[in-house]
């Protein structure tokens, strides 16, 4: 049948999808309100005889003969890039797609620029979008450093090595946190496009993110094979004064808690364990 075939196509679909599979195959039917019909009495049947399951409106899952729906586990980051039409996976969710998550999280985010977006809980996980950073030019936002990947014969578009590392720096409550995107970072040891990672860090326009950025290159300078070119190139950007790393200055008026690092202008905090950090964004 027809639609055993969609179905073996789309282990994760939204109803867009359907919609484009049944103009294609009923051309002779193809006036909107008529493919509204069929795709509403296809989902209504195929989901009463258990073989999709309900993500959320508008975004099915199918499930094999030989499972329940209950059964049927469903790729997470399948359905991150299908929380809205234009999801790009960013943040911890691009650190695990690259395999370098230090630990789990019941979270992925993605960019949008879907004004608003309800999130979505599914079976533990926390689904939301937010707007890329507003610092980058509106033709940037979405397309620079991002990849599309192949899942399960879907197309996922997620964030590259060189953008993933330096979004993380930049918004690390996005990301789980400042411990772990330092944690995670460390576990870097793919090569580096540092032409595209500086191109990308400076479309940012935020010296805090360019100090924290050239930071975490010195720390791992050998390892990365970092130039002292591009450090220099972004030491012209660090801030002014001393800024510190996260939001809390409380941090840095308790001895041990933060120290001063004169070349990049920041304050970092010494002791990444202590649950006492606020670990938002500067």
């Amino acid at each position: 049948m027809e639609i055993d075939a969609f179905f073996a196509q789309y282990p994760l679909f939204t109803t867009e999808e359907l919609d484009r599979f049944l103009a294609i195959k009923r051309t002779e039917n193809a006036a909107p309100e008529r493919l509204a019909q069929a795709r509403k009495a296809l989902l209504s049947y195929h989901k009463k005889a258990g073989h999709v399951l309900l993500v959320r409106r508008g975004l099915y899952a199918t499930v094999p003969a030989h499972r329940t729906p209950a059964q049927q586990p469903v790729d997470s980051f399948l359905i991150a890039s299908r929380l809205t039409p234009d999801a790009v996976i960013a943040y911890h969710g691009a650190l695990a797609l690259h395999g370098l998550a230090h630990s789990l999280r019941e979270e992925i985010v993605v960019l949008s620029d879907q004004s608003f977006v309800n999130p979505l809980r599914f079976r533990g996980t926390l689904y939301r979008a937010v707007p890329p950073p507003r610092e980058l030019p509106v033709s940037d936002a979405l397309t620079l450093g991002i990849e599309t990947w192949d899942r399960q014969g879907l197309s996922v578009r997620v964030t590259d090595l060189e953008r993933t590392l330096v979004d993380c720096l930049d918004r690390p409550m996005l990301s789980g946190g400042w411990e772990e995107v330092w944690h995670s970072l460390e576990g870097l040891d793919a090569y580096l496009n540092l032409e595209l990672l500086l191109e990308y860090t400076l479309k940012l326009r935020t010296a805090t993110t360019a100090a924290k950025v050239g930071y975490f290159l010195s720390q791992h300078q050998e390892r990365l094979r970092v130039p002292e070119g591009t450090l220099e190139r972004l030491r012209v950007h660090r801030p002014k004064r001393a800024h510190y790393v996260l939001r809390d200055r409380i941090v840095g008026q308790v001895p041990g808690r933060a120290k001063f690092i004169p070349e990049w202008n920041l304050m970092v905090p010494t002791l990444l364990g202590e649950e006492a950090y606020e670990e938002i964004l500067v």
